[in-house]
C-alpha cells in the first residue's frame, strides 16, 4: 500500500516553502536596510536642520553684540562732544583691543563727514545707505560695501550719537572685514574639509565665503558658485529656512540654510556633500548585506539538495514545453507520475491537441487553413517526388461575397461560407486536401494528378456547383466563383510561389467578370505590376482632374429628336494617354475605387444636364451607369439623393443603368434599393440585357423603365439571323412587360431599319453620333 499511494506534490511544495521562507527573511533584511537608510537619513537631516538654525542664531547674537557695543560707544559722554581730538585716543585704544573684530572705529557728524582711527583719515559717508538709516535713529548693520578707507570689503555696524536734548548729532561705527567674518563662521566647521559655510544677503550675493574672490561678486544662482544651476536655489531667497538638493539628481551636494536674526534677510548656508550622509548608511548596509549573503548561501545549499529530488519531472516537462514554444505542434509529454505534475502533463497534451487543431483548421468551416496549406505544400515539394505535371493548386474565390456581408451581415455570410465549404467537401471528398485560406477564398492541393485536362474538368465541376442560386434564411443569393489554377514548376522550393500564382490567376478570372477559371501564365506577373501601378495612378487621377465625361445622344427615331444622353467616363493618363474603360473600370470595381469614381460621375452628369436646362435647351434625361459595387453600398440611396439635392436636377431627368450582375448576391436587397430610387422619381434601365445572368423571373419583380439591347446583338443584325431573333424577342418582352427598349451600338442604316420595323424607336450609336464633349453635345442639341 505504501508503494502505490500518491506522492502528493503538496509535500514537495512544503519543503520548497522552507527555502522560500528563507528568501522572504532575506527580503525582510533588505526592507529593514531600506527603512534603516530612510530613518538614518531623516535623523541626519533633522540634526543638520537644527545645526543650521543654531548657527544662524549664533551669528545673529554675535551681530547683536556688535550693535550693543556701538550703542554703548554712542552713549559715552566723550562721544557727545564730537571733538575728534578727544575721541581719537579712546577709539584708537578700543580699536587696538578689538582688532579681531573691527578693522577700525570711526565717528561722523550729521553731515556725513567722518574721522577714522586709521592714520586719521577722514572723508564723507553722506551718500551711504546705512548713514540715512542711522540719521533716522536706528542702530544698523550695513549691507556689504567697499570701504572708503582702504578699499576693503566690509560691513559697517553703527549707532547714532545724541546730545542731551536727544537730537542726533552724529554717529559712531566700526568696520568689520568680511574675511574676518568668514573666520568667525569657519568655527562651525567640524574638521571636515568637504563642508562649506557661507553667508548671503537677501539678493543672493555672497557676504562671506572661503573663496575671497566670490565675496560681493557672486550670486547664489550663478555657475561660478561651484554647483550646477538648479531652480531650487530660488527657494533660499524666498524662504527663511530649509534644505535643497536632497532629492535632486543634478547635484551631489545638500544645502541647509537659515535666516540670521538681527540682519536684513541675511542667510547662513551649509554646503554638505551627499557622500557624508551615505557613509553611516553604507556601513549599516554592508552589515545587513553580509547577513543576507549568509542566508542566501544557506538557501542555495538547501535548494540544490532538494531540487535533485523534485526537479527531474519538471525538467522533462520543460523540454516538451520548449519544443512546443519552438513551433513543434507534435510535442507531447510522457510523464506518468501519480502527482500534480503527471496531471499537468496530461492537461498539456490536451492543450497541444487543441492548439494543433486551431493552428491547422479553420474555426468557421472546420476545413484546413492557410497554415496547413503552406506546411503541406512545403512537405510535398521537399520530398522531390513530383514533376511538372504532378502537383497543382486550385484557388477558389467567391464573387460578390463582400456584397452579401455588407448588405445582409456576417451571420448570413458565414452561413453561406459553411454551405459552400460543405459542397466543396462533397466534390473533393477525401481525395485531396482542401483549405479555406481567406474570407471567401478556398484552395485545393492536387497531388499525383494525371494531366491538365483533369484539373480543368474538376474546376468546371466546382463552378457548376457554386454558380447557382443559394437560399440562406429565405434570401435568394446569386453568387459565382472565380478559379485560378497554377502548376508546380521544377526548381521552385517555396510553397508560397505556387500559391501566389494560383491566386493571381483567380484574380485574373475575377477581372474577366468572374464565374470562370484561368490558368496561371508568366505574363500575369507583369500584368499584376502594371495593374498595381494603374491602381495608384487611378486614385491620383481623380484628384488631378484626369477623368472626364463624354455624352452619347439617345434618339427617338419617330420624332428624330434627342431625348436623352448616356454619360460615359474617360481617363486621360498623363503618360499613357487615353486608358480604355474596359481596363480601369473592372479594376476600380475590384479595389472599391468605383464608389468614389461613380459618385463623381453621377454628380458631374447631373450638373451638366441641369446646365443644359438652365441655358434653355429642351429638357432631356441623362443616363448614368451604376456599378454593382455602388449598389451594394449601405448609403447608396442617400448618396444619390444628396447629389440630386446638390445639383438641383429634377429626378425625372435622371436614369440609372444597372447590369444583370447586380442580381448576383441579394436580390431582395436590390429590389428594395431600386424601389426607393423609383419613389424619388428616378428612371431605372437594365443595361446589356441578355449578356449576364438572364432570368425572366426578375423582370416582373424589378421596377425597370427601360431595357437596353446590348451592342453585341445589334452589330451582326445585317447577317446573323439568330441575333435578329434575339433582338426581336427582347423587343417583344419589353412590349409585353410595358418596358421601353433602347438599342445600343447602331452603326448602319440596315440596323436602324430592322429595329424600326421591330418597333424599337429609341436608338443610340455611331450612326447618329459617337460620345462627344459637353460643348459638342450642345451643338448637336441645336
Amino acid at each position: 500500500m505504501s508503494h502505490t499511494r500518491i506522492k502528493s506534490i503538496k509535500t514537495k511544495i512544503i519543503i520548497l516553502a522552507l527555502i522560500i521562507t528563507t528568501m522572504v527573511t532575506l527580503t525582510m533584511i533588505v526592507i529593514s536596510n531600506m527603512l534603516s537608510v530612510s530613518n538614518l537619513n531623516s535623523l541626519i537631516n533633522e540634526n543638520w536642520q537644527r545645526n543650521i538654525k543654531g548657527y544662524s542664531d549664533t551669528i545673529g547674537n554675535w551681530i547683536q553684540e556688535r550693535k550693543t557695543e556701538m550703542n554703548v560707544y554712542s552713549n559715552i559722554p566723550i562721544m557727545k562732544t564730537m571733538d575728534w581730538r578727544d575721541i581719537y585716543p579712546y577709539l584708537k585704544r578700543e580699536t587696538d583691543e578689538n582688532k579681531s573684530v573691527y578693522n577700525f572705529l570711526f565717528i561722523a557728524d550729521k553731515n556725513g563727514k567722518y574721522h577714522t582711527v586709521t592714520e586719521g583719515l577722514s572723508g564723507s559717508i553722506f551718500g551711504r545707505e546705512y548713514f540715512k538709516k542711522i540719521m533716522e535713529g536706528s542702530t544698523v548693520v550695513s549691507e556689504p560695501l567697499i570701504s572708503k578707507t582702504g578699499n576693503q570689503r566690509v560691513i559697517v555696524v553703527a549707532s547714532p550719537i545724541k546730545d542731551n536734548n536727544d537730537e542726533i548729532i552724529g554717529l559712531v561705527g566700526g568696520t568689520i572685514n568680511l574675511i574676518r567674518l568668514y573666520d568667525f563662521i569657519e568655527r562651525f566647521n567640524t574638521n571636515n574639509p568637504s563642508f562649506e559655510f557661507f553667508i548671503i544677503n537677501k539678493e543672493g550675493f555672497m557676504i562671506t565665503h572661503k573663496d575671497k574672490s566670490m565675496i560681493m561678486t557672486t550670486n547664489i544662482n550663478e555657475q561660478s558658485l561651484g554647483v550646477e544651476t538648479n531652480n531650487e536655489f530660488t527657494d533660499i531667497l524666498v524662504n527663511k529656512e530649509g534644505v535643497i538638493g536632497r532629492n535632486s539628481k543634478e547635484t551631489d551636494k545638500i544645502y541647509y540654510f537659515s535666516e540670521i536674526p538681527n540682519t536684513d534677510g541675511w542667510k547662513v548656508i551649509a554646503k554638505i556633500p551627499k557622500s557624508y550622509f551615505m557613509s553611516p548608511v553604507n556601513k549599516a548596509s554592508r552589515k545587513l548585506i553580509f547577513i543576507g549573503f549568509i542566508g542566501i548561501v544557506i538557501g542555495v545549499v538547501l535548494a540544490f539538495i532538494l531540487s535533485r529530488k523534485i526537479s527531474r519531472p519538471i525538467e522533462n516537462l520543460k523540454k516538451v514545453f520548449d519544443k512546443a514554444s519552438e513551433g513543434d505542434l507534435t510535442a507531447r509529454a510522457n510523464i506518468e507520475t501519480n502527482d500534480e505534475i503527471g496531471q499537468a502533463s496530461k492537461g498539456f497534451n490536451k492543450m497541444m491537441d487543441t492548439i494543433e487543431y486551431m493552428t491547422y483548421n479553420d474555426e468557421l468551416t472546420g476545413m484546413y487553413n492557410m497554415n496547413f496549406l503552406i506546411k503541406r505544400l512545403s512537405h510535398i515539394i521537399s520530398n522531390n517526388t513530383i514533376n511538372d505535371s504532378q502537383l497543382a493548386v486550385i484557388v477558389i474565390g467567391l464573387d460578390k461575397f463582400k456584397q452579401v456581408n455588407d448588405t445582409l451581415g456576417h451571420n448570413i455570410g458565414d452561413k453561406l461560407l459553411k454551405r459552400v465549404s460543405s459542397q466543396l467537401n462533397k466534390i473533393i471528398k477525401d481525395e485531396y486536401d482542401i483549405c479555406r485560406i481567406g474570407g471567401d477564398e478556398f484552395a485545393i492541393i492536387l497531388h499525383n494528378i494525371e494531366n491538365e485536362q483533369y484539373v480543368s474538368s474538376l474546376a468546371d465541376k466546382i463552378l457548376n456547383k457554386i454558380n447557382i442560386p443559394w437560399i440562406i434564411n429565405k434570401y435568394n443569393l446569386y453568387i459565382t466563383a472565380s478559379i485560378g489554377i497554377a502548376f508546380y514548376s521544377e526548381g521552385e522550393e517555396d510553397a508560397n510561389v505556387i500559391l501566389k500564382n494560383a491566386n493571381m490567376a483567380m484574380h485574373k478570372a475575377k477581372e474577366k467578370g468572374g464565374g470562370r477559371l484561368e490558368f496561371y501564365v508568366e505574363s500575369m506577373d507583369k500584368e499584376l505590376i502594371e495593374q498595381m501601378n494603374l491602381e495608384n495612378n487611378m486614385r491620383n487621377g481623380l484628384k488631378n482632374n484626369e477623368f472626364f465625361l463624354r455624352y452619347q445622344p439617345i434618339i427617338d427615331i419617330n420624332t428624330k429628336r434627342i431625348v436623352g444622353m448616356e454619360a460615359l467616363v474617360r481617363w486621360k493618363h498623363p503618360s499613357r494617354g487615353i486608358v480604355s474603360p474596359a481596363e480601369f473600370i473592372p479594376l476600380a470595381e475590384e479595389n472599391g475605387f468605383i464608389v468614389e469614381l461613380g459618385n463623381w460621375i453621377l454628380t458631374e452628369a447631373c450638373m451638366r444636364n441641369k446646365e443644359l436646362q438652365d441655358e434653355g435647351y429642351d429638357p432631356i434625361y441623362v443616363s448614368v451607369n451604376i456599378s454593382p459595387v455602388q449598389m451594394q453600398e449601405p448609403n447608396f440611396v442617400n448618396t444619390v439623393f444628396s447629389i440630386i439635392e446638390e445639383t438641383k436636377l429634377d429626378p425625372k431627368y435622371l436614369e440609372l443603368e444597372i447590369t444583370e450582375s447586380v442580381f448576383i448576391g441579394n436580390l431582395d436587397y436590390t429590389i428594395e434599393v431600386l424601389n426607393k430610387l423609383k419613389e424619388m422619381g428616378i428612371s431605372i434601365a437594365l443595361d446589356d440585357f441578355g449578356t449576364g445572368y438572364s432570368s425572366l423571373s426578375y423582370l416582373h419583380k424589378l421596377p425597370f423603365d427601360t431595357m437596353k439591347i446590348d451592342q453585341s446583338f445589334v452589330k451582326d443584325l445585317d447577317n446573323d439571323k439568330s441575333d435578329k431573333t434575339i433582338v426581336s424577342t427582347i423587343i417583344d418582352i419589353g412590349e409585353n412587360l410595358n418596358i421601353s427598349v433602347t438599342a445600343e451600338g447602331v452603326e448602319t442604316i440596315k440596323q436602324l431599319k430592322f429595329l424600326k420595323d421591330q418597333r424599337c424607336y429609341s436608338i443610340q450609336g455611331y450612326y447618329f453620333s459617337p460620345p462627344v464633349s459637353n460643348d459638342e453635345f450642345k451643338r448637336l442639341m441645336k
